[in-house]
């Protein structure tokens, strides 16, 4: 029992500390996208902390998961017990903010959005690509005239309070852009966060099934994190593992994979059981195999 309610305070701490960590830079992220707009867009900070939160939804659901299973290892806690404290710990803590975030887009929906000067000053110099364009008014004007420099071409002269529009200028040089590996990843879970709030939107059972079926597919790879003797590479294997399910689940719902399992399929499963089903058969094809492999080797992890 203490093992027990030691992974129980684990998982609850780390799932929380990270559920806050992860929407705190990804609000600072919206805010530093809005601020280096030139001429800057109004900022609606309940908004971006609503949307913030919910981005951050798929993140802790796959953390909360991969370091508490990690841990469970560490500690040599029985398998079958851990999966199934964190299996019912990240449905709880999974539903719960996902219905509490639901409310909370009222606040999304009553934010009055700020607005801002503009950042740098007349002769603010941007880039875009190979280009350099340089504001020689206002920046908070979207008339204010600017001269561009493209490479091998004369200095081009833009006045678009004069011809009543002109093109858009580049956003300030705030950051730099991040690498390739992390923008798919991004990607990835903003695809999934959407995937479950849609499912939140249309039904409650809809939802709960779905998320349910994904946490346990994700708590039976348990088995990952025994591979070897050096917890730190099991957690890098287990990252990995956690990755191409992710990959894996941006794949399954998609439209075009959707449509194609209803047509060789017809009405023999409903469409929105289509990918819990799935994801229910792996995670018990993974813990059968587990089992069977650790009874053929004479261990005991899942008695």
């Amino acid at each position: 029992m203490k093992n027990v309610a030691r992974l129980v305070l684990f998982f609850s701490v780390f799932f929380i500390l990270s559920f806050l960590i992860v929407s705190g830079i990804r609000y600072l992220l919206l805010w530093i996208e809005a601020v280096s707009t030139i001429p800057p867009v109004p900022f609606a900070r309940g908004g971006a902390l609503v949307s913030a939160f919910k981005y951050t939804l798929s993140v802790a659901l796959y953390f909360g998961i991969l370091f508490p299973l990690s841990y469970s290892v560490r500690r040599k806690m029985p398998a079958g017990a851990s999966i199934m404290v964190i299996f019912l710990l990240s449905c709880v803590f999974t539903i719960g903010v996902s219905l509490g975030l639901r409310r909370a887009q009222v606040i999304e929906a009553q934010t009055v959005p700020a607005s801002w000067p503009a950042l740098g000053e007349a002769g603010l110099r941007l880039g875009s690509g190979d280009v350099t364009i340089v504001v020689l008014g206002d920046p908070n004007d979207t008339a204010t005239p600017r001269v561009a420099a493209i490479p091998g071409r004369p200095l081009v002269f833009q006045d678009p309070g004069a011809r009543g529009h002109g093109p858009p200028l580049p956003p300030a040089p705030f950051f730099k852009s991040r690498a390739v590996f992390m923008n798919s990843l991004n990607l990835d879970f903003n695809i999934v966060s959407e995937r479950l709030f849609a499912l939140l939107e249309a039904n409650i059972f809809q939802f709960s099934t779905y998320a349910a079926s994904i946490i346990f597919f994700l708590v039976s790879c348990r088995f990952v994190f025994e591979l070897s003797s050096w917890p730190f590479a099991n957690v890098f294997l287990g990252f990995l593992v956690f990755r191409g399910i992710l990959a894996f689940q941006v794949f399954l719902d998609s439209e075009q994979i959707q449509n194609l399992i209803l047509f060789f399929i017809g009405r023999l499963i409903p469409r929105d059981l289509i990918s819990p089903m799935i994801y229910l058969f792996l995670g018990l094809l993974v813990i059968i195999y587990t089992a069977l492999t650790n009874v053929a080797r004479g261990g005991k992890r899942y008695s």
